[in-house]
Formats: structure tokens, C-alpha cells, sequence
């Protein structure tokens, strides 16, 4: 088998961690933390005994504890996703073929033969410019693929669009 070339390999930037923290990471901050929140009346109740006074304040004192270590578990969990969902993604151009991938729990990996490439757009939104990266949109026959967080994307998609022809 002849080892094919590689014509483009790429990674995102370390930025794109943030970039996924602040999109995605909140909302997992935010549902972990509610978790933890909505069950702190369990957490009261195991602390309290109605017979020892000072067991109300040991009480709010474990629950509050338990709200703060819902807040931090959900901050260490969502900057170790988003982190390692950067980490996953690839994009390579071998030979006469686009290599996608990505994924931590579902891994996803797409080829696509450069001869189906119909065209490759290069877009930032508000939060993408202030990190200073941006995706790239790749159309192919009847589907689009899209890699996020790099710092040259129109570069990026005038090589693709060089390459096919």
C-alpha cells in the first residue's frame, strides 16, 4: 500500500477551549449545579435532628457545602470536556480525500473525496471574534461538515477549493 501524502493537517487553537467553555460549559455549570442545588433539601434533612439545636446550623453549613462542591465538580467537569473536545478534533487533507474528526463520547469520522467538494465557506460569529478564531463550512454533494477554531479559515478554505481543481 503507497503511504498517500499529507497535503493539509489541522488543529484547533488552545482558544477554542474557551470558545467551547462559553457556549457549551455554562449550560453544563449550570445543570450540574442545579443537580446539586435541587437535592440540598435530602442533605438538610440528613443533618438535622430535631433533639440537638446546634444541628440547624450544622445542617445549613452541610448544605451550603454540598452547593459549592456541586458548583466546583461542574467547573472541573465542563473545562475537562470542553478541553478535551478541542483536543479530538482533526482535519486533514490526504491524497485526494478530507479526513474529519472528532467526538469524546461518539466518536465521528468523515471522509470525503475531494472531487465531491462543491464549495467552502469561512465564517466568525461575536464570540468567535473575540478569540480570535474562526470555523470552516465544507459543502459536498447533499451535506456540510464543519470545523471550528482556526485562525486562518479563509486561507484554509482557498486551499481546499485549490486543491480539488
Amino acid at each position: 500500500m503507497k503511504k498517500e501524502k499529507i497535503l493539509l493537517n489541522l488543529k484547533p487553537k488552545p482558544s477554542l477551549t474557551a470558545y467551547f467553555f462559553v457556549s457549551r460549559g455554562l449550560i453544563m455549570i449550570l445543570a450540574i449545579s442545579l443537580a446539586f442545588f435541587l437535592t440540598s433539601p435530602l442533605i438538610f434533612n440528613i443533618f438535622f435532628t430535631p433533639s440537638n439545636k446546634l444541628s440547624v446550623y450544622n445542617s445549613v453549613f452541610a448544605v451550603n457545602l454540598w452547593i459549592l462542591l456541586g458548583i466546583a465538580l461542574s467547573f472541573f467537569i465542563s473545562i475537562l470536556y470542553c478541553n478535551n473536545l478541542r483536543k479530538s478534533l482533526r482535519l486533514k487533507v490526504v491524497g485526494s480525500y478530507i479526513y474529519l474528526k472528532g467526538g469524546i463520547f461518539f466518536k465521528n469520522e468523515t471522509i470525503i473525496p475531494l472531487e465531491s467538494l462543491k464549495t467552502a465557506q469561512s465564517s466568525q460569529n461575536f464570540i468567535e471574534r473575540i478569540f480570535k478564531i474562526s470555523r470552516i463550512k465544507i459543502y459536498f454533494n447533499n451535506s456540510c461538515v464543519e470545523f471550528p477554531g482556526i485562525e486562518n479559515s479563509f486561507e484554509v478554505a482557498n486551499l481546499l477549493l485549490e486543491l480539488k481543481s
